[in-house]
């Protein structure tokens, strides 16, 4: 039901902040193209400035453990990938991070003020630490399971969803609907999946990593001899029992040529985009 209480409406204490990210300076960074960023004069300029906090690693979604610096950067690069997506037929650009947790891509863009920022989460508790910690300007609500946004039609420039894809079901074209509602023409989706280029890497032994974390414990065998197959129609695995967010969901781009492509005008895949996931651009005709 619409209105019934979900584990992610459940209020918690927010942990204490890790810190400003110039405390942390200089931190570990392990991923090379966050190496490649942060010896840039400019973004390191940028991350001793930056007076927002950092979360604690429990109010991130676990990213990158305690290496606070490196979850700084993961926003940061993120942000420059998508940002080029990102203009305006004219007047404020308006952009909305869509499933944005505690802001880790937002909290870089809200540092242009010409730009108008919102971000929703199913998780009421990453709302309340954005509500309570951000230190520029952004529009923040929580958002429901089910695929309805309280926001005009064709607001917006641009929408991420970093992850969230990944994690649909039976409303995964719902959801795309409702964004593609609200995304002006000529607007950009900027989405994250998990499709063949993922897939092909799930029965290489240097990637075992990422199976065990995409099986979760519940899929362990299943998955190790599915992998050995392509990726020819798309395929859910549950891995708990909530109410949402419990899935890993894969998604061959044939299908999402034949599902998605129909209701955009351009569809593009690159690659690696966000870690290892591939991401998906589509502009709304």
């Amino acid at each position: 039901m619409s209105g019934a209480k979900t584990y992610f409406d459940i209020r918690r204490p927010l942990c204490e902040n890790a810190g400003l990210p110039r405390e942390f300076y200089p931190g570990a960074v392990n991923t090379a193209e966050h190496l490649h960023y942060y010896r840039q004069p400019q973004v390191v300029d940028l991350l001793l400035s930056d007076e927002m906090p950092i979360p604690a690693t429990e109010d991130r979604e676990n990213y990158y453990d305690d290496r606070h610096i490196e979850y700084w950067l993961s926003g940061y690069v993120d942000c420059c990938k998508m940002t080029r997506y990102l203009s305006a037929v004219g007047g404020r650009v308006r952009y909305l991070d869509f499933g944005g947790a505690t802001g880790r891509v937002s909290r870089h863009v809200t540092r242009d003020p010409a730009k108008e920022v919102w971000l929703c989460d199913i998780n009421v508790n990453w709302i309340e630490w954005v509500d309570r910690f951000f230190g520029r300007p952004i529009h923040a609500f929580q958002n429901r399971i089910q695929p309805s946004l309280p926001l005009e039609d064709k607001y917006f420039d641009l929408i991420s969803a970093y992850s969230v894809f990944t994690h649909l079901d039976q409303d995964e074209i719902p959801w795309l609907l409702e964004l593609r509602r609200i995304l002006r023409p000529g607007g950009h989706l900027y989405l994250t999946v998990l499709d063949e280029n993922v897939w092909d890497r799930l029965k290489d032994p240097a990637w075992e990593w990422l199976l065990r974390s995409i099986s979760r414990g519940r899929n362990d065998e299943f998955l190790a001899e599915r992998c050995r197959e392509p990726l020819s129609e798309r395929l859910v695995l549950e891995y708990s029992e909530a109410e949402a967010y419990n899935i890993n969901t894969f998604l061959p781009r044939k299908y999402l040529q034949r599902k998605w492509g129909p209701l955009f005008s351009e569809i593009q895949f690159i690659n690696d985009h966000h870690n290892y996931q591939t991401v998906v651009i589509l502009k709304r005709p």
